[in-house]
């Protein structure tokens, strides 16, 4: 994964999302320490999807606000 060291805030507004793009955040918010704003705002996000968002949102250090 490519290194986002000054990433604060992340924004993918009305996008068609696919597990793999999840995969990506989940493993960003895992990493990143600090990104403190993820907009995901009018995607539909299927369970599978959600659950691979939720276990990076756990181990999050830095994100104050998801949207």
């Amino acid at each position: 994964m490519p290194t986002f060291k000054n990433l604060r805030h992340f924004t993918l507004r009305k996008s068609n999302l696919n597990l793999k793009i999840y995969e990506f955040l989940s493993d960003l918010l895992e990493k990143s320490i600090k990104l403190t704003e993820l907009d995901l705002s009018d995607n539909r996000i299927p369970p599978e999807s959600l659950k691979k968002l939720n276990e990076g949102l756990l181990k999050s250090r830095s994100l104050k606000c998801i949207l």
